[in-house]
């Protein structure tokens, strides 16, 4: 982040702040949850930025750090870096899993057929993740 879309972002936060504190009362809403999502890939005129995964991974060691403590969570393919801050504000960073862990394919494994997907052969995978700082909390 530059500094001046860091100094564009805290404006858009202290506005969403002001507004809650001037007319949060009068919105009768239960609760109000902040979600934010960040990107470690640049991102323009709707393509990614092609980027070395060695590049990608030190960056993302250096936000997992910088953002302590966090919380580390895996889908299939992805690894989710979380942040709350307080109660209503939460940070998610997602990326690649391949950025983060290794991926192993361990043998095949057959899908069954649905009534409208034939049945069908994948690759079983293990994701084998050696860096401390990068395994799910």
């Amino acid at each position: 982040m530059k500094y001046k879309e860091r100094d564009k972002l805290v404006v858009s936060l202290r506005e969403a702040a002001d507004f809650i504190e001037d007319h949060g009362v009068e919105l009768r809403l239960d609760k109000i949850q902040v979600y934010m999502s960040a990107y470690l890939r640049t991102y323009s005129r709707g393509v990614f930025e092609n980027r070395d995964p060695k590049d990608i991974k030190r960056d993302l060691k250096r936000v997992v750090r910088t953002l302590k403590p966090v919380e580390k969570a895996y889908s299939d393919s992805t690894l989710y870096v979380r942040r709350k801050f307080g109660e209503s504000i939460k940070l998610e960073i997602p990326i690649s899993r391949e950025v983060a862990c290794r991926r192993v394919e361990t043998g095949n494994i057959i899908k069954h057929a649905a009534s409208y997907i034939p049945a069908r052969e994948e690759k079983e995978v293990e994701w084998v993740c050696t860096d401390p700082l990068l395994r799910a909390s």
